[in-house]
């Protein structure tokens, strides 16, 4: 999808799921009324039978947009991965890895009440400024493959698991309880305790990686 075939215009589909105002409507169904009134850049619509597009052809419009739904986006991390430009709308989670993400280097904020979503979508728009909306995509292109991939996921749990077990051993009196309490292994039947499962585990994560 080169930039100079690309829709002038950003898109978004996704069921109308999130928490809901006070009003009863919710961020999503608030997002798709507001973008009513700004067809000629952007098609916004909720998935149905006859709007529903795969997430891959996402990227035939210059713009993606991002918006919580239940909980954090889960589809964030595929997105930067894109050759379009992800416009986000702010946040009230934030996955472990987001904190790294800086605003107008790997995305585009916008308001969450979509104070300033017209305005920012058609700067992106906007051929005067195509250089640097490109130069976005590669930051977050450049991101994607050194931070979302399984080896670094794999790195950022084990130092989880590293920093937790730590935690563990300087909170002895949590741990003399930790020690006693014991469950049963579904699969084989095997009674552990809780901090010798997690010792096994950690090991066996430093010496054999993540299981496949």
């Amino acid at each position: 999808y080169p930039w100079n075939t690309k829709i002038d215009k950003v898109v978004w589909r996704g069921r109308i799921t999130g928490y809901t105002y006070k009003d009863g409507e919710r961020p999503r169904q608030k997002l798709v009324q507001y973008a009513r009134d700004y067809l000629d850049v952007m098609d916004i619509k909720p998935s149905t039978a006859k709007s529903k597009m795969a997430q891959d052809d996402f990227q035939r419009y210059k713009a993606i947009l991002d918006i919580d739904g239940n909980a954090w986006s889960a589809r964030l991390g595929k997105l930067l991965c894109y050759n379009s430009v992800v416009i986000k709308v702010e946040s009230s989670y934030v996955g472990y890895w987001e904190k790294e993400l800086k605003p107008w280097v790997h995305y585009i904020p916008v308001e969450a009440d979509f104070s300033d979503l017209e305005k920012t979508v058609r700067y992106v728009m906007d051929p005067q400024n195509a250089k640097q909306i490109q130069q976005v995509i590669k930051n977050s292109q450049a991101f994607c493959r050194t931070k979302l991939t399984m080896e670094q996921y794999t790195v950022d749990l084990l130092w989880t698991l590293l920093a937790y077990r730590q935690l563990l051993a300087e909170s002895p009196d949590f741990l003399d309880e930790w020690r006693k309490n014991e469950f049963k292994d579904k699969e084989t039947g095997v009674l552990h305790t809780y901090y010798s499962y997690l010792r096994r585990n950690i090991h066996l994560f430093i010496y054999y990686g993540p299981p496949v």
